[in-house]
């Protein structure tokens, strides 16, 4: 009896626990997985703002925020994931790379190229397909050329082409770029800090990303990382570049991640409980990624779309509305989700991972 006893006593550790997360990183993971359920998820929560306005919301958001508030919006969420998935990433990448030169390189191969392909078909194919201006005037307007110079350097996301959607109840021509320039700007400062030696420095770096965690919970007033929307997301790439830095000791537990979710509920602090929830959502989705068993996934056959998806989605999904009319979300999804899958794959094999399959060649030619 006592030996069943301590048996279960140390299964129920475990399961608390678990490894670290240094301990269950592998290659055969479900981070791909994960992003492109993330990109499905952001594709079906758009379908009714396209397809119905901007009031309209999807089902799923409904349900949600309905038991856990506001904020449990279904693209919010995966707009999150997206963001911790790529802290963790990201600042694998600068630590594991040889240089900086080989990380920026490898940073702008993974986002630009199938961005710049993404930007000029929209611009120059969809565009003027779409747009009700003469082709001559179309091309001469300035606010063609503001989308394409924004969007591609993606600083700053410009969202609409003269003429293009104005009788779609949402004119905005591509409305998930909003969180690229966000992205861009984590790398650099992720660049930066690799740059003056702070990345590698685990105990340095953790103390400087927890201070700014802490300050930006503690003063959202300030919005010193901006609005919440744009705050939440530098703050979950924060984290995810934490749970990065300190994988050696951050056990891989889900049931730690969700008491801590459930804890965050129970604090009447707002900061404190933002803080809790943000973390304890980011926990979970790394361990989902990271350690969780590996589940069934086509890969093989079609690579990792999930950028593609995510880019690609909400024109095709405004060019359905312009094709079928308002109102018929579902369908704007089903039809949407086909063509966008393709569009992907697309994008993963012609251009994504002929890319990134150059990244050290075009670094090394670039430092030579």
């Amino acid at each position: 009896m006592a030996f069943a006893r301590s048996a279960f006593v140390m299964a129920a550790k475990r399961a608390v626990t678990g490894r670290a997360f240094l301990a269950t990183e592998r290659a055969a993971n479900n981070l791909s997985l994960l992003r492109f359920v993330a990109a499905g998820a952001v594709l079906f929560a758009h379908s009714w703002p396209i397809a119905s306005g901007k009031a309209a919301v999807d089902p799923a958001t409904t349900a949600l925020s309905s038991i856990f508030g506001p904020k449990a919006a279904v693209s919010a969420l995966a707009v999150h994931a997206f963001f911790v998935i790529s802290g963790y990433l990201v600042a694998k990448s600068a630590v594991m790379r040889a240089d900086l030169n080989e990380y920026i390189w490898a940073r702008i191969l993974r986002i630009y190229p199938a961005l710049i392909v993404n930007v000029l078909l929209t611009a120059f194919v969809l565009g003027q397909y779409v747009s009700n201006m003469p082709y001559t005037e179309y091309l001469a307007s300035g606010r063609l050329w503001g989308f394409v110079g924004n969007n591609i350097l993606s600083w700053n996301a410009t969202y609409v082409l003269p003429g293009v959607f104005s009788t779609n109840p949402l004119d905005a021509v591509n409305g998930s770029l909003w969180t690229l320039p966000l992205e861009i700007r984590c790398y650099v400062a992720v660049g930066a800090l690799l740059a003056i030696g702070v990345l590698r420095r685990t105990t340095l770096f953790s103390a400087l990303a927890a201070a700014l965690l802490l300050f930006d919970s503690l003063f959202r007033d300030i919005s010193v990382l901006g609005d919440e929307p744009v705050a939440a997301c530098f703050d979950y790439f924060l984290i995810g570049a934490l749970f990065f830095a300190n994988r050696r000791f951050i056990p891989a537990s889900p049931i730690a991640a969700i008491g801590l979710l459930a804890v965050s509920a129970l604090i009447a602090y707002q900061p404190a409980a933002r803080l809790a929830a943000m973390t304890g959502y980011a926990w979970l989705i790394l361990w989902v990624g990271l350690a969780a068993p590996r589940a069934p996934w086509l890969e093989r056959w079609i690579g990792d779309p999930s950028y593609g998806v995510y880019i690609y989605a909400f024109p095709i999904q405004q060019l359905i509305v312009f094709h079928i009319g308002q109102g018929a979300p579902w369908k704007v999804f089903v039809m949407a989700g086909a063509a966008t899958l393709l569009a992907g794959i697309l994008s993963w094999r012609i251009i994504e991972d002929p890319a990134l399959a150059h990244k050290k060649v075009v670094a090394n030619t670039v430092r030579a």
